[in-house]
């Protein structure tokens, strides 16, 4: 490389001094020396090596302008491969849309029971006072009033139509992606719930979906039009919009908000945008949208009659675009919206309202890419460009643009598939994806037809290695951490910088960070507390891996019976007695710690081993993380123990009790088994009163334990999980479609 430094040696009397000085150490330079003609082709020589010096000193300048441009300087160098900066892309996910209660009149007979949603504890799935198309008393045990209730009237029907849209309470706007009408509900509910077989296929069906509410997809942003002006028919024509929040338009709900509409001669002609005009034929009516490299706005570019049409003559060119907010517009916090809708189709001779709700969180939002990003992603710029997705790489970082639902946390694989034709087994090619969404739930069967329906027919289209795609539920698994601290200096609001330090840790690592971690270990949180605060003398930390239920049966002993495994796991140690389970640490044996929520009814249970003995202890209150203090002094915790919950009530018929078991324990399993007296289950899932009597020889009572019980646990409003203290520091699990992440985080002052 010439320096300046050395470029101030190139000046032709340097160069003609050392050619000279060269000379002269040959054996004639005497005679050259008194040669005038040879001393004149020097200066020559001289003034032309110069004259090359300083051309490449000017283009060293260039350079080192452009290097000094940073971010501009790789753009320029990415267009090579035609990558571009990605624009903003907008958070997409699902709100809950229903309606205020009416009778067949159309009259309001009660408050909007969406309003609840989020105030109260509220299973959008729950039983109403309406759901056999009669109204009942508000009288029943529970609270049917607050429930949602199903729509009533065969003539008309509420529509959310494309671009209807509402506000979360920080102002931001979410525009409706898909079209959802409300159906009319005229089946009845006690038959439905009677039959296994057919509660199961009315809930595969999307249950309650579409009589009672509506899930409607979403996408953050305002719907906006920009006149560019009229074409003059030149090539490459090149129109600026003084904005940066264009969204991206490539993914499956957001794409449809992104055109162009030339008003032709003949008529109103729909362009659309294509990642590079070079792909385009000459007929193609496309455009391309670039970021300006001072960031000063959006080119929106037409094509030269070669690669893609040119506008004709006069046309007026209208640009259809979401504004959209970026990482700002995310709405990381449940029940964050205001009701109301705007745009939603209503019959005047409907009384009703209708509103939003978001039962968990919406995310995806993005801003301009960075340079490191943008460095990362223009690898795959060349194919992008194609529509196409060569490899399995590309295909995982692709895969949220072309799914129509939002995986908050996902795994990709290759595999097989084993089907039986004729007696003959086919194995075919596969990819496997698994993940969770927003709701932190994995896909529902509904769901997953959808997914694996659009997946297959974008893959189809443009991808190049012949595999379909498939969708795998997960096996889920959470973290709850405990970190105690004792600070360096003392603290004088306590409080706060505990607030401080739990929001910054759940920020970083909690449950809607996108990426699932690949492995846990204990020291990740510790270190990444370190990052952010210094004032720590020491720290006490307690992780407790959970597991929700895998199997719920039902025993003859008058119980029924939850099972939990472990998924097979690789340890960097083995803990005391080659088991997964921490038996012993500082001379104490910790408990396991079982949550339990049955309908709303959240419990916490304590289980301390003792040998093959487990004693069995429930709180009154819910608590997901523990400090090691708290476990090891029991007096910590004892005003909070209720004794009478773990047994049957004596009135009851049967004679059972809660029991605990550990079937299996060694470095390749974990397996274990809580039992729960019917009585108690029924009683709390209120199918019979606490005074009442539960006697297993009922059969009806019975075989409404078991339907009520299973149908509350696929509404996801009861559920077992049962968590416990690893004996190792880093466990890596060998299921690929394991998720892992942080659940709960509690960080706590000791001083």
């Amino acid at each position: 490389m010439i320096t300046n430094y050395f470029m101030k040696n190139f000046d032709p009397e340097s160069i003609k001094g050392r050619s000279l000085k060269r000379l002269s150490k040959k054996p004639a330079y005497t005679n050259i020396e008194k040669d005038g003609a040879i001393e004149q082709y020097t200066e020559e020589q001289a003034e032309m090596i110069a004259e090359a010096a300083r051309y490449g000193e000017n283009l060293q300048r260039e350079m080192k302008w452009d290097t000094s441009r940073g971010f501009s300087s790789v753009k320029h160098m990415a267009r090579l491969v035609g990558k571009k900066l990605d624009r903003k892309r907008s958070a997409v996910g699902t709100l809950i849309c229903t309606h205020t209660t009416f009778d067949k009149n159309h009259t309001v007979l009660g408050q909007d029971r969406l309003s609840n949603l989020g105030k109260d504890v509220l299973n959008v799935n729950e039983e109403s006072d309406y759901d056999e198309n009669i109204q009942v008393s508000d009288g029943r045990i529970g609270t049917p009033s607050k429930a949602l209730v199903p729509w009533w009237d065969p003539d008309y029907s509420y529509t959310l139509p494309i671009g209807a849209h509402g506000r979360n309470s920080n102002g931001f706007s979410y525009v409706v992606a898909q079209t959802k009408s409300i159906q009319y509900w005229n089946k009845s509910w006690s038959t439905i719930k009677k039959y296994a077989d057919q509660l199961s296929d009315f809930y595969a069906k999307g249950g309650w979906d579409g009589y009672k509410y509506l899930t409607v997809p979403v996408v953050q942003g305002e719907i906006r039009t920009a006149y560019l002006g009229e074409s003059d028919n030149t090539a490459g024509q090149v129109f600026i919009l003084d904005t940066l929040d264009i969204e991206a338009a490539d993914r499956y709900y957001t794409r449809q908000f992104l055109y162009i509409e030339v008003a032709t001669s003949e008529g109103i002609q729909r362009w659309e945008e294509v990642q590079n005009l070079t792909t385009c034929n000459s007929t193609a009516k496309k455009f391309e949208i670039q970021i300006l490299d001072d960031l000063s706005g959006t080119a929106i570019i037409f094509g030269d009659g070669i690669n893609g049409a040119v506008p004709e003559n006069g046309a007026g060119i209208t640009l259809h675009y979401l504004k959209t907010d970026g990482a700002e517009g995310n709405t990381p916090n449940k029940f964050s919206f205001n009701d109301s809708i705007e745009g939603a189709e209503i019959p005047p001779k409907l009384l009703v309202s209708i509103g939003f709700q978001n039962p968990w969180p919406i995310l995806g939002g993005t801003d301009l890419e960075g340079l490191k990003e943008f460095k990362k992603n223009a690898e795959s710029a060349y194919a992008k460009n194609y529509k196409t997705i060569h490899t399995l790489t590309e295909f995982r970082e692709q895969l949220n643009t072309i799914s129509p639902i939002y995986l908050l946390k996902y795994k990709v694989k290759t595999g097989f598939e084993k089907q039986v034709v004729n007696s003959l087994e086919i194995y075919t090619n596969k990819v496997q994806v698994t993940g969770i969404t927003t709701t932190l739930n994995k896909l529902s069967t509904t769901e997953q037809v959808l997914f694996n329906s659009i997946i297959n027919r974008n893959m189809n289209d443009g991808i190049i290695f012949d595999m379909s795609v498939v969708y795998k539920d997960p096996s889920i698994i959470k973290i709850n951490s405990n970190i105690e601290i004792e600070p360096r200096e003392k603290i004088n609001d306590v409080e706060l910088v505990e607030t401080q330090l739990t929001d910054y840790l759940y920020n970083t690592y909690g449950p809607y960070v996108n990426e699932s971690l690949d492995k846990y270990q204990q020291i990740t949180l510790l270190k990444g507390l370190l990052s952010y605060y210094d004032n720590i003398a020491s720290e006490n930390s307690l992780d407790m891996i959970e597991l929700d239920q895998q199997r719920v049966e039902y025993e003859m002993d008058g119980t029924v019976k939850i099972t939990w495994d472990l998924p097979a796991a690789v340890m960097d140690n083995l803990g005391a007695n080659k088991t997964l389970i921490l038996d012993e640490k500082d001379g104490y044996v910790y408990p396991f710690v079982i949550q339990i929520n049955l309908k709303g009814i959240y419990l916490t249970m304590l289980v301390y081993k003792d040998g093959d003995k487990c004693t069995l202890k429930v709180l009154n209150k819910t608590k997901y993380t523990f400090s090691p203090a708290e476990l090891r002094d029991q007096s910590s915790l004892v005003d909070d123990v209720d004794t009478d919950w773990l047994s049957t009530p004596a009135n009851s018929k049967a004679n059972a009790t809660a029991s605990f078991k550990v079937l299996t324990a060694s470095s390749e399993n974990l397996t274990v088994e809580l039992k729960l007296p019917k009585a108690i289950i029924a009683n709390r899932l209120e199918i019979v009163e606490a005074v009442q009597e539960y006697d297993e020889q009922n059969t009806e009572m019975e075989s409404t334990l078991r339907r009520e019980l299973d149908k509350s646990i696929q509404d996801g409003v009861t559920n077992f999980a049962f968590s416990f203290i690893p004996a190792d520091k880093t466990i890596k699990f060998s299921d690929w479609n394991t998720i892992l992440y942080y659940n709960n985080i509690g960080v706590y002052v000791k001083q």
